[in-house]
């Protein structure tokens, strides 16, 4: 595995961080998304002047700051911490940045135990699992946001034998073997 390093010239600047989260989480693997957007003049060819901006997460184990700080002879800017950064690079460095990136990651990310975490508030059984429950959790943690983040249980040894869309897709309803 190693940095999964994407450049576009017309991705919107706001949505790559978005985008760059998604991958990482999909994937396992720290990502960053380059966009020239804006740098390439309309009536013009690339050029390797183009400076992009580009918005990167990673996993837990690996400084995407530290990854980013061996390459920043190949950087216009850089900043950010352990697991999202920002960058500018120009056009012309950008193959040489990706693979100086991946030189230095690949050993680490290598090393890391790729298996995903997944952390949770509480292991419940299929017993505790009543509407009761929910709706009492409902009435006691809402309104849930940044600083309240919704609660996140776990449930051993069940197998889901279907799932199904309700609410309008709003809702998942889940059957297991019995």
């Amino acid at each position: 595995g190693g940095v999964i390093v994407l450049a576009d010239d017309n991705w919107q600047q706001g949505i790559i961080g978005i985008v760059a989260s998604r991958i990482t989480e999909r994937f396992g693997l720290p990502s960053i998304l380059i966009t020239f957007e804006g740098s390439v003049p309309l009536l013009s060819d690339e050029s390797p002047f183009d400076i992009g901006k580009g918005s990167g997460r990673s996993v837990k184990g690996f400084n995407l700051v530290t990854a980013l700080s061996e390459c920043e002879e190949l950087l216009e800017k850089y900043g950010g911490h352990e697991l999202a950064a920002g960058l500018s690079v120009r056009r012309g460095n950008l193959d040489a940045f990706r693979e100086k990136l991946n030189d230095y990651a690949r050993p680490i990310l290598n090393s890391l135990d790729n298996v995903q975490v997944i952390e949770a508030d509480r292991i419940v059984s299929a017993d505790e699992i009543t509407l009761d429950l929910a709706n009492e959790l409902s009435s006691v943690i809402e309104p849930c946001g940044h600083h309240n983040p919704v609660p996140s249980f776990i449930m051993n040894d069940v197998t889901i034998t279907s799932l199904r869309g309700i609410g309008a897709g709003k809702h998942l309803k889940l059957t297991d073997e019995k």
